[in-house]
């Protein structure tokens, strides 16, 4: 048998990561799932609730008998491997570049307005 508190720990040793890799600040890690949003992979969403349910079953003596003590581990384990996967600093790099790319274009594109109004008005 599980003890709650083991669940409860896994459950804010989650939370602690997305929080840390994420930068999702929640109370609860129900919150936190819902706050990563499609930034966690669907499959590991579900298995994260999973842990979020079983967290609620711990505290009552026979609701415990249904939790699976090894699902609860193999989902902690896979989440902690995709969160060990991710690299805060290379997504900050990503987001200034995507940024940089549309700014980029919008000058372009504007260029390419402002000449082709002086072709248009013979000025060119």
């Amino acid at each position: 048998m599980i003890d709650p508190k083991d669940i409860s720990a896994k459950a804010q040793a989650l939370q602690d990561r997305l929080k840390e890799t994420y930068g999702v600040r929640a109370k609860t890690l129900d919150a936190a799932l819902r706050k990563t949003g499609r930034r966690l992979p669907r499959r590991l969403q579900k298995q994260a609730r999973y842990i979020v349910e079983s967290q609620s079953l711990a505290g009552h003596p026979k609701l415990s008998r249904f939790i699976d003590h090894a699902a609860i581990n193999q989902t902690f384990d896979a989440i902690s491997e995709h969160l060990d996967a991710v690299d805060p600093a290379e997504k900050r790099k990503d987001y200034w570049l995507s940024i940089a790319g549309t700014l980029a274009l919008g000058v372009l594109i504007l260029g390419a307005a402002f000449v082709s109004l002086l072709v248009w008005r013979d000025l060119i």
